[in-house]
């Protein structure tokens, strides 16, 4: 009987989409879960005990934009299917949808909770796409043929919605009930950051959706990828105003 060929090391591909957390990402998931909870009495008492006051027309404005971005999320799910909805560039889209729709019912303390979490997944999902993703997608695609067809798939009027158009819609929802940014929008914004990030690290990892690989708590530098995430989330809301 001819001896078993050894397994393979695992390559480096392998190690970030498999096998156990490195304790780092234990550590320090833990340790910015218990700094959010220990923020969280200053943070709530900054919350605006009243909605910031409104543009005459918004309520109208917000209406018809709801039903706009609603009709958005319709294509998606008629043409696509459910999935897309659990990637940071629909939960971004999702929360621009619901401060509309919440002024639309009149909901504006409701929809106090959702600013930050729209300025900032907003103001991520359009830079990063434009700056980052979607040029190395396409410096990385050598075949001309396959160049164009990303170009087109890029250009399609959902991609261009939910990567492009989602900026405008949500500077219209600031720009119709403007206020300063408070401790509290900087904390909600984390906590539902890391929600989100706990999420795809126990529930769509698990699953091999392996969507945003430089998450990966399986090695030590995921530190570095979640460390430039606190730190873009601080600067948005730190200089928003003049963004």
């Amino acid at each position: 009987v001819s001896p078993s060929a050894p397994t393979p090391p695992p390559t480096a591909t392998t190690r970030t989409r498999e096998g156990p957390w490195s304790p780092v990402a234990y550590v320090y998931i833990a340790i910015i879960l218990s700094g959010l909870a220990y923020a969280a009495p200053s943070s709530l008492a900054t919350f605006p005990s009243t909605p910031a006051a409104t543009w005459e027309h918004a309520r109208l404005a917000s209406s018809a934009l709801a039903l706009y971005m609603l009709g958005v999320l319709a294509y998606m799910f008629k043409t696509t299917g459910w999935y897309p909805i659990v990637s940071y560039t629909m939960q971004s889209w999702t929360y621009v949808t619901l401060r509309h729709v919440c002024r639309a019912l009149g909901l504006d303390l409701f929809g106090e909770f959702l600013l930050f979490p729209a300025i900032v997944t907003a103001t991520v999902t359009v830079t990063l796409w434009w700056t980052l993703i979607a040029p190395t997608i396409w410096y990385f695609i050598k075949e001309p043929e396959k160049r164009r067809g990303f170009v087109r798939f890029n250009s399609s009027p959902f991609l261009l919605n939910v990567h492009l158009i989602n900026a405008p819609l949500m500077v219209s929802d600031y720009l119709m009930s403007p206020r300063p940014l408070v401790e509290f929008d900087l904390w909600i914004g984390l906590c539902l950051g890391m929600a989100y990030l706990i999420f795809y690290l126990t529930v769509l990892d698990p699953m091999g959706l392996h969507f945003y690989i430089v998450f990966t708590p399986r090695t030590a530098l995921c530190v570095v990828s979640y460390t430039m995430v606190l730190c873009v989330y601080w600067c948005v809301w730190r200089w928003w105003p003049f963004v």
